[in-house]
């Protein structure tokens, strides 16, 4: 099935990120239309994609072996294993024979890329600064330019107090909030039967993949 962005948008609100992303990889997310907004099909295959969701689990006992201040959380965590690890799950995920191949499985050198953290409780429980490192090493192997490859949350405060560096205008990867000037959230709310939402402009306007 393929999909245009305010169908997949509003699947997002009906069926939750994770299971509309873990079984979007093989179209890419959202890039082409077919399928009308509210369509009784959408339903069946919102059902289809939690059936099909897989979740890999990858270890590491020595991953807090070290007592690495630099670490935001301070919990001593080895970086390069953290990057090693997200590049074996992927590979795991998509049965490929190496990271290379994986990522070039999800995106392209096309792509301008979103990646979605959550920084609302606190730094002990936000996305942690070397998980996200790994995932842009992934998508600079699929081809991804750092300048395609946007870091967002809500506010870019909530960022910073995560351990990222914000970025709104310089070179290289972004890092910032929806509340960055030239963003926000979109004016009018995307409605799935009695539920409606507004997403960020980096996911509406900015983004090809996510």
């Amino acid at each position: 099935m393929k999909t245009n962005r305010r169908t997949f948008l509003a699947g997002l609100g009906s069926i939750g990120v994770g299971a509309a992303l873990v079984s979007s990889w093989r179209r890419r997310t959202a890039r082409h239309a077919s399928v009308p907004l509210g369509a009784s099909s959408q339903a069946a295959s919102a059902a289809s994609m939690v059936r099909r969701a897989r979740v890999i689990s990858v270890r590491r006992p020595e991953l807090f072996g070290k007592n690495d201040k630099s670490d935001v959380r301070g919990l001593g965590i080895d970086s390069k294993l953290v990057h090693q690890m997200v590049h074996e799950s992927v590979t795991a995920l998509l049965g490929a024979k190496n990271a290379d191949d994986a990522w070039k499985k999800l995106f392209g050198p096309k792509d301008v890329v979103g990646i979605k953290v959550n920084c609302l409780g606190g730094r002990m429980i936000s996305s942690h600064p070397a998980i996200v490192e790994g995932i842009v090493q992934g998508l600079r192997k699929a081809g991804v330019s750092d300048d395609n490859i946007i870091v967002w949350d809500r506010f870019s405060r909530e960022l910073k107090a995560a351990g990222f560096q914000v970025n709104v205008a310089g070179r290289g990867v972004k890092y910032l909030g929806t509340d960055a000037r030239g963003y926000g959230y979109m004016l009018e709310p995307i409605v799935y039967r009695s539920i409606g939402r507004l997403f960020s402009r980096i996911l509406t306007s900015k983004c090809k993949a996510i």
